[in-house]
C-alpha cells in the first residue's frame, strides 16, 4: 500500500515533463562547472607556457 502512494506521488508530482526538464538542465550546468573552470585554467597554462617559450628564445 505505502509502495503504491510513493509511486503514485512519484508519477503525479515529481515526474512533470517541465520539473524533469528543469532538473536535467540545471544537473548538466552543475556538472559542466568544474569541466568550464578546467578548460580555462589548461587555456591559460598553454598560453604561459607559450609566452615563457617564446622568452626563453628571445634570451637564445
Amino acid at each position: 500500500m505505502l509502495e503504491g502512494k510513493v509511486l503514485n506521488a512519484l508519477q503525479s508530482h515529481l515526474m512533470q515533463d517541465d520539473l524533469v526538464q528543469v532538473f536535467c538542465d540545471e544537473y548538466a550546468r552543475h556538472m559542466n562547472a568544474p569541466r568550464t573552470a578546467q578548460n580555462a585554467a589548461l587555456a591559460s597554462r598553454k598560453a604561459e607556457a607559450a609566452k615563457l617559450a617564446k622568452e626563453w628564445e628571445n634570451i637564445i
